[in-house]
């Protein structure tokens, strides 16, 4: 069995803001600094994998190498803006 991670909603805001990822998946990120390298798919079948529902979950948790810290001395973890579903598939 492997898992996705399937987006749900920008933590926050409710379901109408950034609706467009309501219910898509990871399909790649190849820089979480920058957004226009963030990939979506609509099936769970097209999405990025992982072996562990672990892994999934440190792949969401990956902090910014551009800019570690927020202003307000935070981590930036740019993902964890987003509440997200690890399923399995």
């Amino acid at each position: 069995m492997t898992f996705v991670i399937q987006m749900v909603e920008f933590v926050g805001c409710g379901p109408m803001f950034f609706s467009g990822f309501n219910g898509t998946y990871i399909k790649n990120i190849e820089d979480v600094d920058d957004f226009k390298t963030w990939k979506f798919v609509d099936k769970a079948e097209d999405a990025m994998t992982f072996e562990q529902p672990h892994d999934a979950l440190t792949f969401y948790n990956r902090q910014s190498t551009k800019t570690p810290i927020r202003p307000d001395g935070r981590q930036n973890k740019p993902l964890t803006a987003f509440t997200v579903l690890i399923k399995p598939i």
